[in-house]
């Protein structure tokens, strides 16, 4: 008799739920900053807490940089041709063929509120994303943030196709949540620069990366450096999605459940986040070696003079 069945880790997997997980994220995030391996987060040092400032001082000056875009995570299903879907679901369930060839098959219409791309992952929605590779994709969108130390957290995710320009305000609270400030500048694409979005954060002293409204300025190289710098640095969400598909499982989703779905995305960021962690701590370690010091902060006689 096997000790346990393999439906026992599907059990396991659904008490990890996106909400468990993505604190969980939190924390490995918050106690093992890039900059600080040892978890402290201020380099190892203890300090004194800081006082609270008084009602009625300053707010704190915004800091940071916040970096968000959308993807989508395809799902391991065949390619939802209308033959082949109507020939399993005549297999399996030869009621429902008729019901929905009596519903949708003959009223001449050729979209289909809802229409079913998985006969065993009914959840499951096209998203368009208008790319020339792969126009349509079948899976659950999301978005993704990447803050100044390069560190990912899943900000929205659904298996309906939404507008992302909604996260944007989401992503903004999550960092001020998290640090006390909101971003200095917020890095997007075009689709977040909205009039709500653009008005969010002037209210708040947030740049948001693309051209300045209003007038052109005499001279507009400063505005082309700016946007330049900043669609450099915007390039490191892009990253952290082809590093967590090609390398983390986000490619191509394997579960079976909307829920296990769900959490298997976050695992995946999850993986990509400890990896630049353990990378950043090796980084830290051959420093420290090069310059002559050991693992225990003593001179490394290697590097002595003779």
């Amino acid at each position: 008799v096997p000790p346990y069945a393999p439906s026992l880790l599907v059990e396991f997997r659904k008490r990890l739920t996106e909400e468990v997980l993505n604190e969980i994220n939190e924390m490995i995030i918050h106690h093992s900053e890039p900059h600080d391996p040892e978890g402290s987060g201020n380099g190892g040092k203890t300090s004194e807490p800081e006082e609270k400032e008084p009602e009625g001082s300053e707010k704190e000056e915004n800091g940071g940089t916040l970096i968000l875009d959308a993807t989508c995570a395809p799902q391991n299903i065949a390619y939802p041709q209308d033959i082949n879907l109507l020939n399993e679901a005549r297999e399996k369930l030869e009621e429902v063929i008729d019901t929905v060839c009596y519903e949708y098959n003959e009223n001449k219409v050729h979209t289909v509120p809802g229409r079913i791309v998985s006969i065993s992952q009914p959840y499951i929605r096209p998203i368009v994303r208008g790319k020339a590779k792969s126009p349509t994709e079948f899976g659950i969108k999301l978005d993704l943030s990447v803050d100044e130390k390069g560190m990912a957290r899943v900000e929205k995710q659904s298996f309906e196709a939404y507008n992302e320009s909604e996260t944007l305000v989401i992503a903004a609270e999550g960092y001020k949540a998290r640090t006390g400030h909101y971003p200095k500048r917020i890095l997007a694409d075009t689709i977040y620069r909205n009039r709500r979005n653009l008005s969010y954060c002037k209210e708040r002293g947030i740049r948001l990366s693309g051209p300045a409204l209003g007038r052109p300025k005499k001279d507009p190289s400063e505005d082309r450096r700016q946007i330049y710098r900043d669609a450099v640095d915007r390039i490191e969400v892009e990253r952290s999605f082809s590093l967590a598909k090609r390398c983390f499982g986000l490619g191509l989703i394997r579960t079976k459940l909307d829920t296990t779905t769900r959490s298997s995305i976050v695992l995946s960021i999850i993986a990509m986040n400890v990896e630049r962690l353990r990378a950043f701590s090796l980084f830290e370690y051959l420093v420290s070696i090069f310059q002559g010091a050991g693992p225990d902060n003593t001179r490394n006689p290697v590097f002595k003079k003779a």
